[in-house]
């Protein structure tokens, strides 16, 4: 997926978790482990420091991450219904 790069919502010249100056605006995707197993992302613009690692998000970033979460969630929600199972012991006697 090679989508144009969006002009991001804010500047960033130094990174604010190590202070480096190697911060770029980036689209990337990449995968991270849950309890279900590993998970991809979308192809997310933002910005992201070469030195340290950190990832900082704006209004674009969330723009593509938000509705990818909520459809996650929705997932989640469906499968974790169970049918109601009827028990043999509610049998009325006669």
């Amino acid at each position: 997926m090679n989508k144009k790069l969006p002009t991001p919502a804010f500047k960033i010249t130094r990174c604010p978790t190590c202070g480096s100056a190697a911060i770029r605006w980036v689209m990337q995707r990449w995968d991270y482990q849950t309890e279900k197993g590993r998970r991809l992302t979308p192809e997310v613009p933002h910005w992201k420091c070469g030195d340290c690692g950190e990832r900082l998000f704006d209004r674009i970033s969330h723009q593509v991450l938000d509705p990818w979460r909520a459809s996650i969630r929705k997932k989640k929600s469906r499968s974790r219904a169970s049918p109601i199972k009827k028990s043999s012991k509610a049998r009325s006697k006669r």
